[in-house]
């Protein structure tokens, strides 16, 4: 319908509203309907239409767009893979074997933990964290320690599948025979973001002794969403001795303990060992004690070249214990307290411990004496205790810190005194201060001085003491130290008058 039969017909319809009354409705309704149907699509084909095909055309060509993008970037990376294909390697993280490995024995890494197994991309030698080859299961294997020798990694999965070694050769009756089954089960590894811990990797133990074999072991994808896509290469570890748990039995041990047998020890054999049963050395306890009361004897019975007899002893050695020996007299109140390697670690005087850095130059002097006749009379007189501190239980410990006697002792040495006792004729002690004799003898200062310190040792531990005969004592060891302190002040007083002397001047 034209614009010019449009504004007729409209003229119409008013012209017609006009004499309504004049005009049945059954006339006025269709056209009406016709006019409305015609201004709706006129509207549409002139305002609505160019609109709606602007917005699907945009649309349409995003869409197109993204597409063809993903085509062309999938379409790249064809061509990629064909000229450098994409390869994925199966690796074992760290040290994955520690060798030896003992049958039985669950195997581990370095440092005792378990070793791990992961999928590298080996173009960008990053691990495959993500996507459906990044939870693969992987299955350990042992593998020929030939397979993979001299860096080779460019071998077939063929290849690998066929260095795979499924049962373990044993010896029976001198005869080489084949079992099922070379590990303890079949050990399946699930990655998890690339990356699986490995664990009960055993090699079966038996009756049946295995000889020393070399192996590998290997991992490779057996999950079957791997097949027909790229190829996944498969992992092996350095070569490892695998030996039979058997051997452990007779083991050496590098660091023994004192209750270990004896034939423990380095180039100690069967019949070594019969001899050293005759002489009573049964452990490595026995072993050292010998070597400290007859070194002679225990050479004589080893029957060793000397450079092995002291392979042997270093190995005895090394063994960790903290026990320690003790010999006393028969009154108990003096000895010598020392180890098994013969080191004396101190001296029981008055009944009581000291240290060896706190002994006096005589007294060091006087422990070998007392440690030969420890070792003569060793049965019947030597104890032991597991510490120190169960034998200072037994002996109090005696810090020796210098105390003011000894100190004055120290310097009456040091002058060059003559100690000794004079008496006068009532039998009491006499003062004669004026020369370099002093009125009391060494061994009856160092009783005070012990004295001294015992009635320390008792007071730090709230003993209780006889009130009468430590009054009687106090009173006898005060005046010992007045009259020594009046001695040293004279004996000053002199050395420095016969210093003036010296340094006044001459007069011509």
């Amino acid at each position: 319908m034209s614009n010019n039969n449009l504004e007729a017909f409209l003229q119409s319809i008013i012209v017609a509203s006009s004499d309504a009354e004049l005009v049945p409705n059954t006339v006025l309704l269709p056209q009406l309907k016709d006019l409305l149907r015609a201004v709706v699509i006129e509207t549409f084909d002139q305002e609505l239409k160019p609109v709606i095909k602007d917005l699907f055309r945009t649309v349409v060509q995003e869409v197109l767009e993204s597409k063809l993008s993903v085509v062309q970037r999938n379409l790249e990376d064809e061509i990629r893979a064909t000229s450098n294909p994409r390869t994925l390697k199966l690796k074992f993280i760290e040290k994955a074997v520690v060798s030896p490995i003992y049958t039985g024995v669950e195997i581990k890494g370095e440092g005792g933990c378990p070793f791990r197994v992961a999928l590298f991309d080996d173009i960008t030698g990053n691990i495959v964290d993500s996507g459906p080859n990044a939870s693969l299961e992987v299955e350990i294997v042992v593998l020929k320690f030939e397979f993979g020798a001299g860096g080779n990694d460019s071998w077939t999965a063929r290849e690998f599948i066929d260095s795979i070694v499924r049962e373990r050769e044993t010896l029976r009756n001198s005869l080489r025979t084949r079992s099922s089954s070379l590990l303890t089960e079949r050990v399946v590894v699930k990655l998890d973001k690339g990356v699986g811990d490995v664990h009960n990797v055993k090699f079966r133990h038996t009756a049946s002794h295995m000889k020393n074999t070399r192996y590998r072991l290997g991992a490779h994808v057996t999950d079957d969403r791997s097949r027909g896509a790229t190829r996944i290469q498969e992992a092996i570890t350095e070569p490892f001795v695998v030996k039979d748990k058997h051997i452990l039995r007779n083991a050496k041990h590098f660091t023994p303990s004192l209750s270990d047998d004896v034939w423990r020890l380095v180039h100690i054999g069967r019949h070594t060992y019969c001899r050293l049963q005759e002489k009573r050395v049964l452990t490595v306890e026995d072993f050292l004690i010998l070597h400290l009361r007859d070194p002679m004897l225990l050479e004589r019975t080893l029957r060793m070249k000397p450079s092995a007899f002291e392979e042997t002893l270093n190995n005895a050695k090394r063994c960790n214990s903290n026990k320690i020996y003790y010999h006393t007299n028969s009154h108990r109140n003096k000895g010598v307290v020392f180890n098994i390697f013969g080191q004396v670690l101190g001296l029981i005087l008055q009944s009581q411990y000291i240290p060896a850095d706190e002994l006096s130059q005589d007294e060091k002097a006087n422990a070998p004496q007392l440690l030969a006749s420890a070792y003569e009379h060793w049965e019947e007189e030597v104890e032991c205790f597991d510490e120190l501190t169960s034998l200072e239980q037994k002996f109090p410990k005696l810090s020796r810190s210098k105390s003011f006697i000894e100190i004055m002792i120290k310097e009456l040495h040091h002058e060059n005194v003559v100690f000794h006792i004079k008496e006068d004729g009532a039998g009491s002690r006499a003062n004669d201060f004026g020369s370099t004799t002093c009125p009391w003898n060494t061994d009856e200062l160092m009783a005070l001085s012990f004295e001294w310190q015992a009635n320390e040792a008792s007071r730090a531990s709230n003993e209780p003491r006889d009130g009468s005969v430590a009054n009687g004592k106090v009173l006898k060891k005060w005046k010992i130290l007045v009259n020594i302190v009046k001695w040293l002040t004279q004996r000053r007083d002199e050395a420095i008058v016969e210093v003036h002397v010296q340094k006044k001047p001459r007069h011509s």
